[in-house]
């Protein structure tokens, strides 16, 4: 009781200005008891109250301050001049906020009259928020609990947006503008400003509160929300996934149905960004995995997702028929492995590096514009100088194989397809040492055998023909007989393996040969190709180097290989070639030894090839007379070419058939009662043989028709062919020659067998008996 006296008494000695200082203290420190009380001392009017309010109390003073001083009964209200602890100041508060504008300077006489409560928020707040922008001041009046249940209602609406938006922005002054805002506007305003720090406060804050309070409009909320998420894609476009990845992360939203729109778009927004640095990269995996958590997926085969057709369009991306976004296994688990596969992409160096989008273009392209890109892939993995390792292309090998297991990149190409590609890429680099160790990998057996063999052809030509010239060219027959070596375990090769393998070592057997095919040009591997015919290239060389005829043996390996080489040897009847052959060769040669009258060489050959052959070959006989009888009738006098000319004549007599035994025995006595002339002199006329006094015809080496002179035209070929390469480098010389004349392994048939012993025997100058190669 001692207390409540000492207050009053204490209270009582202030001066009334100090009460009221007191009081206003009182009100904006909340401590409404004791204003109450002092309030209830003062005796203040109703001007008084409201110009102390106005005057000092902040503008933005929260209303729940003062309000309880305030009851709206009437228009007029009265100010109780007692007040106890339970009155209230009955005070329309029309009044207070027309005090307020006052002393903002916004009240004028010129103000349309009031009609109602309605009108009075309605015009004042917007006038509030026009000539001061100050929209919370506005916003607070509207959400009092005196305004009228629809001011407070259009305040939670359009206004609730503008006022939230206006924390981060300007936003216009117009409240009839406001009104008539739509989800256009609210974006141009909101998304220049939109960032990873606001995102979540302004999408939930302001785009969703506006496109519900609207949705009853023409647009809809389904529109507002396609155009939403439109604006929000092409702001990815220009700034990255960030602002998405915040909204999928801290983005809670109650709407199940706008909750996976959302994550649609956030799928989308994957495919429309087009950085492929490793955070985007980090960013997108992390989406990815809250989307499948939050929707319990697990990894699923998405190759039914790549069968349709794609459009790079956000629009095609947010489409309900576009299963591709639409959060599901399928479309994640291909989203995951498109971003794992482009850090491999990106460390193959291959550039530019593809976005996710590019990505899943490739998985949708044809079979040859994915072949175009693994063939890039292998390049600027394994660069082109032939260096890498077997790890290396077993890797990428291996990769390759991965995605086209996840249907990503290749998965239009078949497997045999992607063998060949990687075939193709080693044997233009000339790795065998790779291609060795990778044979089982490529399985090339299981390749179509056309394919297969265009492949290997090109790849033995490009090396073949890549020679310049005879001892240039080594080390390209050497890889030409490599690539060869490539396809030994491919039986639908083998008869086109035999003809290079031949074509090969004709080249190599013919090298020991000094003549020419083409006037001034030194003798080149491709020339011996494009006269691949055994009569022609033997007249070549008999007609060129004297001392050919002389190599029976080396004659008939090469005239072996020839007919391989050109695809004219009969495999299945070797026997019968190989005797054909022989035949061929020896009386080329004995011919070549007439013109040269070395009749002791034309005996020779006769002796130890022909008359060898005939012990095991009835029709060899006639041979045997037809080269003896021409021996025989060689006109040559001297004292040792008479005594060879009638042993070849008794032995033309001993074969010759019975219709053609006269002329012979005519012969032979004729020259028998002859043989005391003068040695000197020939016993015939030097015309009785025009074809063994023929000059030798060098008509396709000289067109012109100027005499022609071998020796010159030999060195100026020599000459050409010993010349250094630029620079004295000789690209394609070789330490070591290719393999030559057996082929180890064409071991198909006996007859081959044969043929390759035979090569093998002639070449090493072993001869025949009875027409098999000597052991």
């Amino acid at each position: 009781m001692e207390e409540e006296e000492i207050g009053p008494r204490w209270y009582k000695l202030l001066a009334k200005s100090q009460k009221t200082y007191l009081l206003l203290y009182l009100i904006t420190n909340a401590n409404l008891s004791e204003a109450k009380f002092v309030y209830g001392t003062l005796s203040l009017t109703l001007e008084n109250w409201l110009s102390l309010l106005v005057k000092f109390l902040p503008e933005t003073t929260q209303p729940a301050v003062y309000i309880p001083y305030i009851d709206v009964e009437n228009d007029q209200g009265e100010v109780c001049n007692t007040l106890d602890v339970a009155s209230t100041v009955k005070l329309p508060s029309d009044k207070l906020c027309q005090y307020r504008l006052k002393r903002m300077g916004l009240w004028e006489s010129s103000l349309p009259s009031i009609q109602n409560v309605s009108q009075f928020y309605s015009i004042f707040s917007r006038k509030i928020v026009e000539e001061t922008n100050q929209v919370q001041l506005a916003y607070l009046l509207m959400k009092s609990s005196q305004a009228p249940s629809e001011i407070r209602e259009w305040s939670s609406g359009r206004f609730e947006v503008f006022h939230r938006l206006s924390q981060f922005t300007s936003v216009p002054v117009d409240l009839d503008e406001m009104e008539k805002a739509s989800i256009r506007d609210v974006i141009s305003l909101s998304f220049p400003i939109l960032s990873s720090e606001n995102c979540v406060a302004i999408m939930s804050g302001v785009i969703l509160p506006f496109v519900l309070a609207t949705e009853s409009e023409s647009e809809g909320s389904q529109d507002s929300w396609s155009y939403v998420w439109e604006k929000l894609l092409q702001l990815v476009k220009t700034d990255g996934l960030e602002i998405l990845h915040e909204l999928i992360i801290h983005w809670n939203i109650d709407d199940t149905k706008l909750k996976l729109v959302l994550m649609k778009v956030a799928l989308s927004s994957l495919y429309i960004s087009n950085e492929t640095t490793s955070t985007a990269l980090s960013l997108g995996k992390q989406m990815l995995a809250n989307i499948q958590e939050k929707l319990k997926l697990s990894p699923a085969p998405y190759d039914n997702l790549l069968k349709g057709p794609i459009e790079n369009s956000i629009y095609f991306f947010l489409s309900n028929d576009t299963d591709l976004t639409n959060p599901t296994s399928e479309s994640v688990t291909l989203l995951s492995r498109i971003i794992d596969a482009i850090p491999i992409l990106k460390s193959a160096n291959v550039f530019p590096v593809p976005s996710v989008r590019a990505c899943l273009n490739l998985s949708n392209l044809e079979r040859a514009s994915q072949e175009t890109f693994l063939q890039k892939y292998i390049s600027s993995s394994l660069g082109e100088s032939g260096t890498a390792s077997y790890n290396d292309w077993n890797s990428v090998f291996s990769v390759t194989f991965s995605w086209k297991s996840q249907h990503l990149f290749f998965n239009k190409i078949e497997s045999r397809d992607i063998s060949l590609i990687f075939l193709k890429m080693l044997l233009s680099i000339s790795n065998f040492k790779v291609l060795d160790k990778m044979k089982d990998q490529l399985a090339l057996p299981d390749i179509h055998p056309d394919i297969l063999q265009s492949c290997m052809e090109t790849s033995f030509y490009e090396n073949f023909r890549a020679a310049s010239s005879m001892n240039k060219s080594r080390g390209k027959l050497k890889t030409a007989s490599q690539v060869l070596d490539v396809f030994d375990e491919c039986s639908s090769l083998t008869t086109t393996r035999r003809r290079l393998n031949a074509l090969i070592n004709t080249v190599d057997l013919i090298k020991q040969y000094r003549f020419l095919i083409e006037k001034g040009k030194p003798l080149s591997p491709k020339q011996i190709e494009d006269n691949l015919d055994p009569d022609k290239l033997l007249d070549f060389i008999l007609t060129q180097d004297e001392h050919s005829y002389q190599q029976a043996d080396e004659l008939m390996a090469l005239t072996i290989e020839i007919y391989k080489a050109c695809g004219k040897f009969n495999y299945k009847d070797a026997i019968t070639q190989l005797r054909q052959i022989t035949e061929q060769v020896v009386n080329r040669c004995v011919d070549a030894a007439l013109v040269k009258s070395d009749l002791i060489m034309a005996k020779q050959l006769v002796e130890d090839r022909l008359v060898t052959l005939a012990e095991s070959s009835a029709g060899m006989r006639e041979t045997i007379y037809k080269t003896c009888y021409k021996i025989g009738k060689t006109p040559l006098n001297d004292y040792l070419s008479r005594e060879i000319r009638l042993e070849m004549l008794q032995l033309a007599i001993a074969n010759a058939p019975k219709e053609k035994l006269n002329d012979v025995v005519n012969y032979w006595t004729e020259f028998e009662s002859n043989k005391d002339k003068d040695e000197t002199e020939s016993d015939l006329d030097a015309d009785a043989f025009p074809e063994l006094n023929e000059p030798v015809n060098h008509e396709e080496l000289h067109e012109d028709g100027d005499e022609y002179d071998f020796d010159k035209e030999w060195s100026l070929a020599a000459a050409e062919v010993d010349a250094p390469a630029k620079d004295g480098v000789d690209v394609n010389y070789d330490e070591s020659d290719p393999p030559v004349h057996p082929d180890q392994e064409f071991s198909h048939n006996d007859e081959e067998d044969i043929a390759k012993k035979v090569t093998s025997s002639f070449a090493n100058g072993l001869g025949w008996v009875l027409g098999v190669p000597q052991d």
